[in-house]
């Protein structure tokens, strides 16, 4: 189930193709898992999840996380 909060963040990736700064450089399927990596240029965070969606919540609470410090 998606929150407003990871709706309004999928927008602006969607939207802008960044996420604070962070844009995708890698995103492929191995099985049934995607596997997504982003980037600021400094950092890379990469994960994974079964469906895009769920990867891409994953990565925008590690970036936050980034962020945040």
């Amino acid at each position: 189930m998606m929150t407003v909060l990871f709706e309004e963040k999928l927008d602006e990736y969607y939207r802008t193709g960044k996420f604070k700064g962070f844009y995708e450089v890698i995103e492929h399927e191995q099985g049934r898992m995607t596997h997504l990596t982003l980037t600021n240029g400094f950092q890379e965070i990469s994960v994974s999840g079964m469906f895009k969606s769920d990867a891409l919540q994953c990565i925008f609470h590690q970036i936050d996380s980034v962020r945040s410090n």
